[in-house]
């Protein structure tokens, strides 16, 4: 394929120079008409020219991706703990200049395929001289626009910008908008109704700018027609007048919302696959919903909400969602009656209580549950078969979460959590707490289906609270702790003192041994020990029991001994 002699580029990082790029490219080459001719005559009988535009257009696409290596690295862009170069990725756009003059062919075939310069956002932190040229090149097709993302270039907006967004309004069809103060009033004049085309929008306040000491700004109602996609930070929206029909994806991040108005909103969105609020709190001057008025989100497949206990119980307790949903609550601000033991714990009853409710909703039961107790915190969770059964659970498979981190002077009720989970289904079950030897003897009936038990990050009082407990239920006729439980798993539990000697065994291990060797009532055959502080004479201890497997990850690392030098 004939070529054209390629300009000289240098650095294209700045708006003016891509500018001055663009304008060589448009320019015929000071050749003569018939060298031009007969050149493009070549080309024309060359592969390239067969290829449709849609296809040069992604091939287009393939090159301007690619990184930009830079050719002799300073000894600052040389890594010398990682022993490689150090690339940068060009900003968005300039990749073109390099594929448009690769020949006449792949240059007019870029200039006239609006296609190609619709596919990446506008840039207009670079200027509104670069911002035309896309614009012109697009022509009428539906484009994204960025404003006010980098950080250096705040504040520097003109009113142009502006001007340029109201003016390709009816051809927007996304926008990602970094609010400064000047920048803040004409949001809501654009994501309206009169954007036929916008689907996503990402707005961004950024508060910190001299002068400016408002946390969070108020905008429009955001209801354009077509909106699949809307997040924004700091920037709350008029949910009274909302209408969402056909929004995915709907995140309201650090604005204190009123639940009543985000109900009213939530009503409009048939079609919502992901909810993300933040800060969600409960108006006491307006009356609550009917309990008898709710609302289905069929397509759900998220749902995270932050809040106050009423502000997100008031939402929760309206909503219908798939039982394949993924679903976290966190309760963060105590409400005014909350502030009272008997009103806290009416509201944890409450939590309780709509949580169960979604878990009997499951198409399938989730047999691993995690429970971290403390005085100022509660967080359960519920995980599908982890991979291999073996435990701790990872964050990221949980399925549904709730997170109480209200203080207060009096622990939560462990007995009390316990019977609100829905145990008969629960075989793996992961702690973190300090839980007291005489609970257990309260929840010998719903313990009796767990099979795989971790202790995890928690004191040593719990492993010997519950080798006590364990030991205790055997002295009676009735129903022992943990019938069917077949694996104990220790994870990241402490249990050296101040001066641990490899030759003390400290009690929590003694009792647990004791409760181990118990062959006759304790089913537990298989023993794991990680992250733990342990030395390997206190691991013998349990090698020596007749029918346990002991799985030790050898680590020593958080034993406290008498020499730690002499520690590998």
């Amino acid at each position: 394929m004939a070529t054209s002699s390629i300009q000289e580029r240098g650095s294209t990082s700045g708006g003016q120079q891509m500018i001055q790029q663009m304008a060589h490219l448009s320019m015929d080459d000071p050749a003569s008409t018939d060298t031009v001719t007969a050149r493009r005559r070549a080309n024309a009988l060359r592969p390239i020219s067969k290829l449709p535009p849609e296809l040069l257009a992604r091939i287009f696409c393939a090159y301007a991706a690619l990184p930009k290596f830079n050719e002799a690295p300073s000894a600052a862009e040389f890594s010398l703990k990682d022993k490689v170069v150090v690339s940068y990725r060009r900003q968005i756009g300039t990749g073109w200049l390099d594929v448009v003059q690769v020949c006449h062919e792949w240059r007019e075939t870029a200039f006239e395929c609006p296609a190609l310069w619709s596919s990446v956002p506008f840039p207009l932190d670079w200027g509104q001289h670069w911002a035309r040229q896309f614009s012109a090149l697009s022509g009428a097709m539906p484009i994204d626009i960025v404003v006010g993302r980098e950080s250096h270039r705040r504040g520097r907006m003109g009113t142009w910008v502006e001007d340029f967004v109201k003016a390709h309004k009816f051809r927007l069809r996304g926008l990602a908008v970094g609010f400064t103060v000047s920048e803040k009033k004409w949001i809501q004049e654009v994501v309206d109704i009169d954007a036929p085309v916008l689907t996503h929008v990402d707005v961004f306040y950024a508060y910190s700018w001299p002068g400016d000491h408002a946390k969070y700004i108020h905008g429009g109602p955001f209801s354009a027609p077509e909106l699949r996609d809307l997040v924004v930070f700091r920037v709350s929206p008029d949910l009274s007048m909302a209408s969402w029909p056909n929004l995915r994806n709907l995140q309201l991040v650090d604005i204190p919302f009123d639940a009543s108005q985000l109900q009213s909103a939530l009503a409009t969105t048939p079609l919502l696959e992901r909810l993300l609020i933040r800060q969600l709190r409960h108006s006491y001057s307006i009356p609550a919903p009917s309990p008898s008025s709710t609302i289905h989100l069929d397509h759900l497949e998220r749902i995270d909400v932050t809040g106050d206990s009423d502000g997100v119980m008031a939402v929760w307790g309206t909503l219908v969602v798939p039982s394949l949903a993924v679903v976290r609550l966190s309760f963060e601000q105590p409400t005014r009656d909350e502030l009272r033991i008997d009103g806290r714990e009416e509201s944890l009853t409450t939590i309780l209580s709509a949580t169960r409710q979604h878990m009997d909703r499951l198409a399938y039961p989730l047999p691993g549950l995690s429970l971290e107790v403390s005085r100022d915190a509660l967080i359960i969770a519920a995980y599908p078969e982890p991979e291999g059964g073996t435990l701790p659970f990872k964050d990221d498979a949980r399925v549904i979460e709730v997170q109480d981190k209200q203080s207060s002077s009096r622990p939560y009720d462990f007995v009390a959590v316990i019977r609100a989970m829905p145990m008969h289904t629960c075989r793996l079950l992961e702690l973190s707490a300090m839980i007291h030897w005489f609970y257990w003897a309260d929840v010998l009936e719903e313990t009796a289906h767990i099979e795989v038990l971790c202790l995890s990050a928690c004191g040593p009082e719990t492993t010997e609270n519950l080798a006590k407990a364990a030991l205790y239920s055997t002295r009676k006729n009735g129903p022992t702790l943990f019938p069917r439980l077949h694996t104990l798993h220790l994870y990241s539990v402490f249990y050296d003192s101040d001066d641990p000697q490899p030759d003390v065994v400290p009690p929590a291990l003694l009792a647990l041994r004791k409760w181990l060797e118990r062959r006759d009532h304790c089913g537990v055959r298989k023993l794991r020990i990680q992250e733990c502080s342990v030395f390997a004479e206190w691991v013998d201890i349990f090698r020596q029991i007749d029918g346990l497997v002991v799985e030790w990850d050898g680590d020593v690392r958080f034993c406290r001994g008498p020499n730690p030098s002499a520690i590998p």
